[in-house]
């Protein structure tokens, strides 16, 4: 139900991090995101499912290592 409540809300892409917990939906508008985000959030909570939400962008300099193990 959450990922129909993503692509319907506008997501391209919805998916399943590993095993789980964390889920993320894709879109290239910030203006849509939010409206997801918030279709996301009703669908967990609606089925009494706890959660966060994080709307981000990716990174233009990609990853890179922040703090080295000495």
């Amino acid at each position: 139900k959450v990922k129909i409540a993503a692509l319907d809300s506008g997501a391209d892409g919805m998916a399943i991090s590993g095993s789980g917990p964390t889920v993320f939906a894709i879109t290239n508008s910030k203006k849509k995101a939010k409206i997801i985000e918030k279709e996301m959030e009703y669908e967990f909570n609606n089925h009494g499912i706890k959660c966060n939400t994080l709307v981000t962008v990716p990174s233009k300099n990609g990853s890179r290592i922040i703090n080295g193990i000495n």
